[in-house]
């Protein structure tokens, strides 16, 4: 990779900048992390030289240093016209050998520049003495002093760029800079000011700094961990009644882990600036393509969060036993891990499939298409760990009550789904962008039929709605809008703030605000569609007593939750319909009681009673079209 030869070019914030923007776009939960993302400011002699132009003529030496990568070295003056001159006079490849003793590759002279003062830029492999938590350089100007006292009406300067660290130390100077908007710190010196031959310069962390990331990341760490094993004490000592608020408050919990807990540790990361501390301490590979370089910096310092959640998973069968759901030590391990890996095994690829599509568009396409693969490779496994294959319900009462609520809405539906949940005890619906519902025969089984019609026009009106289109086309702008304007923030905010973050938490709590309301929505147009406002409560309260959850939960728990607790959405019903409390009361005391008049699920919506089930034709398609897509494009394609 070449950077230009100006000192403020933006090559490393391009690349940050995609990589924000395609995580967040194909990474909702996950994060947008911050990057080695610079813009290195001028040199004091060029801004000196900017405001008056009557000041004497200059040439500046910039270094940049790279934990990983080669130093660049630009050498500019002031004067377009001199450069020539200057550059036929002397020896800048053997001025930048000498001052860095290193052998410069790469060279791009002024000819080939579009910057008409760039006498030359290089890059060379500077050595430097480094421990742990420091790194040590030394510069010789003896070349650059000949020069100064060859021209002393020119102002030479060097400027060392290193990365910005907890510590900047400037040998012979009194002042340096570590600019806390930028990722890059530098040591300035004035070459006719500067008495010493050799100069020496040192950067790094002290120790307090780096116990206190540590320190703070264990500790993040360690929180869940320690959660999960005192959930797991009380569900061993829980009595019957206190079941559903004991489960309730670990589902609660799993959830503040996952998008709370996500929000704590990339904030963590960015107001430590863990990444640079990072990418400082440990010898990762030197990569050519410098997205990828920082992508597996940020997979590395996500994976011990992941790892965390995942353990909290397999952690968490006593939990799931209180809902009556029982799990061998496999079947944990096999859940939990297709569980975490249905998000960040096709969000990686799709990430960096995005952020290779403006460098390399052939290598981006290749890990989009993968990312499709992977995805359904890893919901092909969710399928079979969790048992949860999918049936359409092609005939039956059901079926026939479902499209005829339906056609009185005015919304399309395409097909009405079964599949089992019965051993993960879940009674469930689902509207799907694709207009269709699925049921699940948990709550076919323990729901009588008015109350089932009450669920399917709930899914309906979602439908009608369009609340589930809708949700994703708004996110995917929200987290464009959202990705630009962090890339843009992070330039002109402190890196103390953690601009990412924010930014996520808003469109996250957004979302949420929105689904809760598309929930009562859904309620009213359910009442509408059926008639039946009454069957609505009942089929509330009872899928509230089925999934072991209790009827109420504060508005404080509602907002990392997508649906208003069960007892205000029934309130809300009652209300609109005219209903007292009295009679409020009495229908929920009826749902406690089984159903009499239930739905019979068709033995061909069962996996026993079909020879092909839907899944197995949708597999049997699904080769048939990327069959035909290999035919058609990617023979060609090679060829």
């Amino acid at each position: 990779m070449r950077r230009s030869a100006a000192p403020n070019s933006l090559v490393f914030w391009i690349p940050a900048f995609r990589m924000k923007w395609s995580l967040l776009l194909f990474a909702f939960l996950l994060l947008q992390p911050r990057t080695f993302a610079q813009n290195i400011p001028s040199t004091p002699s060029q801004q000196s030289a900017d405001d008056d132009e009557s000041e004497a003529p200059w040439t500046s030496i910039t270094i940049e240093l790279n934990d990983r990568q080669p130093a660049y070295v630009d050498i500019a003056t002031s004067d377009a016209s001199t450069t020539t001159d200057i550059s036929r006079k002397y020896d800048f490849v053997q001025v930048v050998a000498e001052l860095l003793a290193c052998k410069p590759s790469h060279l791009l002279r002024a000819t080939a520049s579009s910057d008409p003062t760039a006498l030359l830029s290089v890059e060379c492999d500077v050595a430097t003495s480094r421990s742990l938590l420091s790194r040590r350089g030394t510069i010789n100007l003896d070349a650059v002093k000949k020069i100064q006292s060859a021209e002393p009406g020119r102002e030479l300067s060097v400027t060392v760029y290193v990365p910005a660290a907890n510590i900047l130390d400037c040998e012979g100077l009194k002042s340096s800079a570590i600019n806390p908007y930028k990722l890059r710190s530098y040591c300035f010196y004035f070459v006719s000011t500067t008495p010493a031959s050799t100069i020496h310069f040192a950067y790094g962390y002290t120790q307090s700094q780096a116990l206190l990331i540590a320190g703070v990341l264990a500790s993040l760490l360690a929180i869940p961990v320690v959660l999960t094993f005192v959930f797991r004490r009380r569900a061993s000592r829980v009595s019957e009644e206190a079941k559903p608020s004991i489960s309730f408050a670990y589902r609660r919990f799993v959830i503040k882990t996952a998008l709370v807990g996500s929000l704590v540790w990339w904030a963590a990361l960015d107001i430590l600036h863990v990444d640079a501390f990072a990418g400082f301490v440990i010898p990762f590979p030197n990569l050519d393509d410098l997205f990828a370089s920082v992508m597996l910096l940020w997979a590395f310092l996500w994976a011990p969060a992941i790892l965390v959640y995942f353990l909290c998973l397999v952690l968490s069968s006593p939990m799931l036993a209180l809902r009556g759901i029982t799990r061998t030590p496999q079947e944990a391990l096999s859940q939990s891990f297709w569980t975490v890996g249905r998000f960040v095994f096709p969000v990686a690829f799709a990430a960096m499939g995005a952020g290779e599509m403006f460098s390399s568009p052939r290598i981006g396409a290749l890990f989009l298409g993968a990312s499709v693969v992977v995805g359904k490779i890893v919901n092909r496994n969710i399928v079979r760990t969790f048992g949860i294959e999918m049936h359409a319900l092609t005939s039956g009462e059901l079926r026939d009550r479902a499209f005829a609520l339906a056609k009185t809405a005015g919304a399309k539906l395409n097909q009405l789904y079964v599949f089992p949940a019965a051993r993960l005890r879940m009674a469930n619906a689902f509207a799907h962008a694709a207009q269709n519902v699925y049921l699940t025969d948990y709550l076919l089984q323990n729901l009588s039929k008015a109350e089932v019609d009450a669920v399917v026009g709930h899914e309906i009106t979602h439908l009608q709605k369009k609340h589930v289109s809708q949700g994703i086309a708004v996110a995917i702008v929200a987290i464009v809008v959202i990705g630009f304007s962090s890339g843009l923030l992070e330039h002109s905010v402190s890196r103390s703030v953690p601009v990412g973050p924010i930014l996520y938490a808003s469109l996250l709590l957004l979302v949420l605000i929105r689904s809760r309301r598309n929930e009562f929505a859904a309620d009213a147009g359910s009442v509408k569609i059926t008639g039946n406002a009454e069957a609505m409560i009942t089929a509330l309260a009872r899928v509230m007593r089925l999934n072991t959850m209790p009827l109420h939960w504060t508005k404080l728990d509602e907002k990392l939750l997508t649906h208003p607790s069960t007892l205000r959405r029934v309130k809300r019903l009652a209300q609109d319909a005219g209903i007292s409390e009295a009679h409020l009361s009495e229908l929920l005391t009826e749902s406690v009681a089984p159903p009499r008049d239930l739905y019979s699920i068709p033995a061909t919506a069962l996996p026993s009673g079909k020879i092909f089930s839907t899944q197995y034709k949708k597999r049997i398609a699904s080769r048939l079209v990327w069959a035909a897509i290999a035919v058609t494009s990617l023979f060609p394609a090679i060829t």
